[in-house]
């Protein structure tokens, strides 16, 4: 049925991005911006460092019981960590 001319569609809740697969596509080396588009745009920096030319900074995506936390070096992938991701 139309309301006010548009079309109603059904609101379809959209498919996580915090999965195995996609974590496991942010490979060490990885570039911030690359596990990003991995795992979606919902993430919140926990933590920044720079000693001389080392820069380090630590992402944390979350979702329900879902974590991820990856930690970058001058903008590559150094480590990561995951909780109840299937």
């Amino acid at each position: 049925m139309a309301k006010h001319g548009l079309a109603y569609q059904p609101y379809q809740q959209r498919a996580s991005k915090l999965t195995f697969e996609n974590y496991n596509a942010c490979t060490i080396g990885s570039h911030p911006y690359n596990c990003s588009l991995n795992l979606g745009s919902n993430y919140q920096e926990i933590a920044r460092n720079k000693i001389a030319n080392v820069e380090t900074v630590a992402y944390q995506w979350t979702e329900g019981t879902k974590v991820v936390i990856l930690m970058f070096q001058n903008d590559r992938l150094i480590q990561r960590s995951q909780a109840g991701l299937r």
